[in-house]
């Protein structure tokens, strides 16, 4: 017998339940009975029963190495350790944002077959980036193509070597724009093209996009997910809430100093976060967040992390909740049931739902209540009704 909360339950009319777990699925929400605890059940009295949550924008292996066998078993080896992590958080979803010489799609693989433990992981390869990231070179976590027909090229390239959907840059990094809000990097008909591609192949595009004009630009063109959203406008909500099948995932967490006895903040990053040009964009993201979700637009959660910072994962619970005032059940919903749905897994798992992949977790009390609950790690984290972690 546990809580769990009808707004991520399929809509019960309960809110004490017994969850009966069957091949890896759940077979059964019903009314908790009150019978004791039978050998091979799992007590999880007093705590609240949630989905496994997502993060929809990671980034597992982003160095920029020669494009070479022996770097790429040298990655491959040490962060197919590191993918527990996310489990430890709960979050038993991931979409990979841009990984070196795609191996994301390796350590997917990896994990669906049982080598290591890890989320599920949704990959997009490399970053299709313009010619205005040249600098970042091909070979590592970008791939470089100019005109519709080269994009088109390498967008199939990206699906034929296993990604799960198209991942762009159309504005540069956020320390090469340096709070100015400039055009889309990418144009409309390249964009557009990109989309058919993904398209054809069941999936979708999603965008990097700090600037106004490239968050406008995406929307218009077919893109579904718009990463980070740092500058949006009115008629940026406009079009995300006049537009089908399109979401922002902003990504709070990763410019979000370490909190005291969290981490180690260096000098030259913290230097970084205090520049005047990252106090402004923060202000503006959050204040132009807030506005967005108080409109009702869709958004999924995404932290722009590493398995190294992966500790920050709850930092995007408290910025949403502390900077941008949002309904603990809203926070949540966004961490599960929205970033299923933004990922195309929302018949899938993303609920606790009869029928659904058993991925859950259970944490001490009531964040319905008290978002502050999902600032800690669970006491229990299941992955297709395997227990992967418990307190």
């Amino acid at each position: 017998m546990q809580l769990i909360i009808p707004q991520l339950s399929d809509g019960v009319d309960f809110t004490l339940a017994d969850i009966d777990i069957a091949d890896g699925k759940i077979a059964a929400v019903r009314p908790a009975s009150g019978t004791p605890v039978q050998e091979g059940e799992v007590d999880c009295a007093g705590r609240t029963v949630l989905p496994g949550l997502y993060d929809l924008h990671v980034h597992l292996v982003s160095e920029r190495v020669p494009n070479d066998i022996y770097h790429a078993f040298e990655l491959y080896n040490q962060y197919a350790t590191e993918l527990g992590v996310f489990l430890d958080w709960g979050v038993t979803t991931v979409r990979d944002c841009g990984s070196t010489m795609s191996l994301a799609c390796r350590l997917r693989e990896g994990v669906e077959k049982g080598f290591f433990e890890g989320p599920r992981i949704l990959s997009s390869g490399q970053i299709i980036s313009p010619e205005a990231m040249r600098h970042k070179g091909d070979g590592g976590i970008h791939t470089i193509a100019n005109g519709v027909d080269e994009v088109i090229r390498a967008a199939r390239r990206q699906f034929a070597d296993g990604a799960d959907f198209i991942k762009i840059y159309s504005t540069q990094s956020m320390h090469q724009v340096r709070g100015q809000d400039p055009k889309c990097i990418f144009s409309p008909n390249e964009i557009s093209a990109m989309v058919a591609v993904a398209r054809d192949n069941g999936s979708y595009v999603a965008s990097h996009a700090h600037s106004t004009d490239a968050i406008n630009t995406c929307i218009r063109c077919g893109v579904r997910s718009i990463e980070h959203a740092t500058y949006l406008d009115d008629e940026s909500i406009h079009l995300l809430l006049s537009t089908p099948d399109v979401y922002i995932v902003p990504t709070s967490a990763v410019a979000e100093p370490y909190l005291d006895g969290d981490g180690y903040n260096d000098p030259a990053t913290l230097h970084y976060w205090n520049t005047p040009y990252m106090v402004e964009s923060s202000r503006r993201c959050r204040g132009r967040e807030k506005q967005a979700y108080l409109a009702g637009v869709k958004m999924g959660v995404g932290t722009d992390l590493s398995t190294a910072d992966f500790i920050k994962y709850p930092y995007e619970f408290r910025v949403r909740k502390q900077s941008c005032d949002m309904n603990n059940i809203d926070i949540l919903l966004q961490a599960t049931k929205v970033s299923a749905e933004i990922a195309q897994l929302g018949d899938i798992v993303g609920e606790v739902r009869e029928g659904y992949v058993a991925d859950l977790i259970a944490v001490d009390g009531n964040p319905d209540e008290d978002i502050s609950v999902m600032y800690r790690k669970p006491v229990l984290v299941l992955q297709s009704g395997e227990a992967k972690r418990r307190a």
